[in-house]
């Protein structure tokens, strides 16, 4: 994507940059809302949340090579993701081609991110056939198997292993992991604490009221988590890799909050 605006007149990037990142703010709100009614209000404090929240906004939405890396990414993420959510019975072959094209290009894009989709997309074929006791879709089998795929080519791409070669560390393998998940940790509290702090207030409320919360915030919760703690097998935490924690957290924090 970044090659092909490279190429282009820097215009053209301009305007679909920002298309993107408008609906990249509307798949939040899809996933925030569900089949509830529509507020709109909602669309102003997602991007006032990504504006102040994101660690590195201009890096990871403005910049050419950044947002093609990370907020177009995650469009493709959450696209990818609502389908998978709303996890059709009836499909027709061309749908179950395009939601396994769909799941390759979405595991393709981001190490962390889409590690944290597939533990998302693992989390709702669970729930559905353990908790909703239903039979798992084909649409849900198709689109795991195109995400994994497309994790896979991506983890195994020759430039991965060129830059971990780049950092030397001859620690043991179970010391390196320790030393980096304690690092994560640390950090999660500079970018992460005003998103826990609105969830510690939201689920206490949900609690106070006795109200169940729903199994969608679960999910998102422990994608958030997964995405932050699969990168132990990077040598580094680069600030712009934060942008899938951060929505998935926020997705998670906002379905507390809309209810």
């Amino acid at each position: 994507i970044a090659q092909i605006f490279l190429l282009s007149p820097k215009m053209i990037f301009n305007v679909m940059n920002s298309l993107i990142y408008t609906v990249l703010i509307y798949l939040i709100y899809l996933h925030v809302k569900g089949n509830k009614e529509d507020k709109p209000l909602y669309l102003l404090l997602i991007h006032l949340a990504l504006w102040f929240l994101l660690p590195v906004f201009g890096q990871t939405c403005i910049w050419l090579v950044g947002s093609c890396n990370y907020l177009w990414t995650t469009v493709l993420i959450l696209w990818f993701l609502w389908i998978y959510r709303k996890n059709c019975k009836k499909n027709s072959v061309v749908k179950l081609i395009g939601i396994f094209l769909l799941g390759i290009l979405a595991g393709w894009t981001n190490e962390n991110t889409s590690a944290g989709l597939i533990v998302i997309l693992i989390c709702y074929m669970l729930t559905n056939k353990f908790i909703n006791k239903e039979k798992i879709s084909k649409l849900q089998i198709v689109g795991i198997i195109g995400a994994l795929i497309g994790f896979g080519m991506m983890i195994l791409a020759p430039g991965n292993f060129v830059r971990t070669e780049e950092f030397q560390d001859n620690s043991f393998i179970l010391v390196k992991i320790i030393k980096r998940a304690i690092s994560m940790t640390v950090t999660a509290g500079d970018y992460l604490l005003p998103i826990v702090i609105l969830l510690i207030v939201a689920i206490s409320i949900e609690i106070y009221n006795n109200r169940k919360m729903k199994k969608d915030i679960y999910i998102f919760i422990i994608g958030g988590i997964a995405t932050i703690y699969s990168m132990v097998l990077s040598p580094t935490f680069p600030e712009r890799s934060w942008t899938g924690v951060i929505v998935f957290l926020l997705i998670a924090c906002l379905i507390l909050i809309y209810d």
